[in-house]
């Protein structure tokens, strides 16, 4: 009897613990699949309010780009320009928030495009020269002339990192003067990346030669003039952009700085303590990471700090990425040809910035819709009349029929009428990475020519076009 009763109650043991095993593990399975929900819930919650926020700046930016174009006084452009670079700070501290949260559902998204680097470097330095006047402080840039005229990278990833920095710097000097440097040297490759003892090892041994000229740019200054060059890259695939960003502020203690670019606790009170620098700088050393970089950081409490940035950046030669014309030749060819356009956003300021912008490239003949379902049915009813659309702009998020739906259906009856594919850009404020690449998959559904992020301005509008129309002039 004791034998029986024995195994008799190790097997009801083995059974409890075998019932207690198998609710503990279906238990971690709902805790992963409701983190899994929240994550979900979490990301759509973002991109749905990230494109809310930028449907509302590209309102803002956009007329106040419509007013730059025009014939203005001189204070008045002022005005209007302080306007802008305040616009692009406000869409700095936006950022900062939402990546806080893309970060912790994995959708911190790079994409890189070629760029035209000059025009990216005033659109920042229009910022920079902002903030350092209004705080009367002194500060140059000084740009290495051998940084190729075109670069593939993410521009607006770069501006959000130079900006942050550069209002950090701002921020924590009373006086004296902030001071960036620009440097190129070449031949270090994606795949390697930049980080730990590399770093260190690129900043130890790498120095710019006196032979090797600088332009350098003072706050009254917003644009210049830079020589051609020859771009004379070799066939290199890979270059290090480093920015040095050079501060006489009140510097940082010794042992800050190894947390300094960690995400600060939430738990303050402080909105500015909130929102920098402790988020701008862990933003900015995720966008390095996330670029295939890093960031260091050097302080003197009292004298000041520096900040360097290494990004492993692809040089482009100019013809590959499309030469640009004026607006002037542009518009010309667009009257040639006579262009027609269909703007299509369930927005009707945006409608009426991006027709405007159309109209300054000598595009008067836009038709709109509000809607996928609408501009399916105009992009067919006017080619049936051999009156085409050569240009169509497509939102991504709309009632009816969303613009991913309509592209796809406007691709699928060119090919099926054996037409030539109009330039086909998106233009979202949903930015994440699947989003733009599931748009520009080539012979994907969608098949995108170009993505615009919001605020899409309007220099980005006529670098594509020109670009994309170049070949038939």
């Amino acid at each position: 009897m004791s034998y029986a009763y024995s195994t008799a109650f190790n097997t009801i043991i083995l059974y409890i613990i075998g019932f207690c095993l198998q609710k503990a593990y279906i238990d971690e399975l709902r805790i992963a699949e409701g983190k899994r929900e929240h994550l979900q819930k979490q990301k759509h919650f973002l991109l749905s309010f990230s494109s809310e926020l930028r449907n509302l700046v590209q309102h803002m930016a956009g007329n106040i780009q419509m007013a730059l174009l025009e014939e203005i006084t001189q204070k008045v452009r002022d005005y209007l320009e302080n306007s802008e670079a305040g616009i692009r700070l406000l869409l700095s501290m936006i950022n900062n928030i939402l990546d806080t949260g893309k970060i912790q559902v994995g959708e911190l998204e790079i994409n890189s495009t070629p760029v035209v680097f000059q025009e990216t470097l005033e659109k920042m330095w229009g910022v920079c020269s902002y903030l350092l006047k209004e705080k009367n402080l002194a500060g140059s840039l000084r740009i290495d002339k051998k940084i190729p005229q075109m670069l593939k990278i993410d521009e607006y990833r770069l501006m959000q990192i130079f900006l942050n920095l550069i209002g950090n710097a701002v921020k924590y000097t009373e006086k004296g003067s902030v001071n960036i440097i620009l440097e190129w040297r070449r031949g270090i490759h994606n795949e390697v990346g930049v980080s730990g003892r590399q770093f260190e090892s690129i900043e130890k041994n790498h120095h710019i030669e006196s032979e090797d000229p600088y332009i350098t740019i003072g706050t009254e200054s917003r644009k210049w003039n830079r020589d051609e060059g020859d771009d004379d890259f070799g066939d290199e695939s890979t270059g290090l952009l480093k920015i040095k960003i050079i501060d006489t502020g009140c510097g940082i203690e010794a042992e800050k700085l190894g947390t300094i670019f960690e995400r600060h606790s939430q738990d303050q009170t402080d909105i500015k303590a909130r929102l920098s620098p402790g988020l701008g700088l862990y933003i900015t050393k995720q966008l390095c990471n996330r670029m295939g970089g890093d960031i260091n950081v050097s302080s003197i409490v009292d004298e000041g700090t520096t900040f360097v940035t290494c990004l492993p950046v692809e040089p482009v030669k100019a013809e590959k990425a499309g030469r640009i014309m004026t607006i002037g030749s542009f518009t010309e060819l667009a009257n040639w040809w006579k262009f027609r356009v269909l703007v299509v956003d369930d927005m009707n300021f945006n409608i009426n910035i991006l027709s405007n912008y159309f109209k300054k490239l000598g595009l008067p003949t836009t038709d709109i819709a509000q809607n996928g379902q609408e501009a399916v049915e105009k992009y067919i009813q006017y080619a049936l009349e051999g009156n085409r659309f050569q240009i169509v702009t497509m939102d991504v998020e709309m009632p009816k029929m969303n613009g991913k739906e309509a592209a796809h259906k406007i691709r699928e009856f060119e090919k099926k009428w054996k037409l030539k594919p109009c330039l086909l850009i998106m233009v979202s404020g949903n930015c994440s990475e699947s989003e733009i690449n599931e748009c520009l998959i080539k012979d994907g559904e969608i098949g995108a020519d170009y993505f615009l992020k919001k605020p899409a301005t309007f220099d980005d509008l006529f670098n594509v076009v020109s670009r994309h129309f170049s070949s038939i002039k």
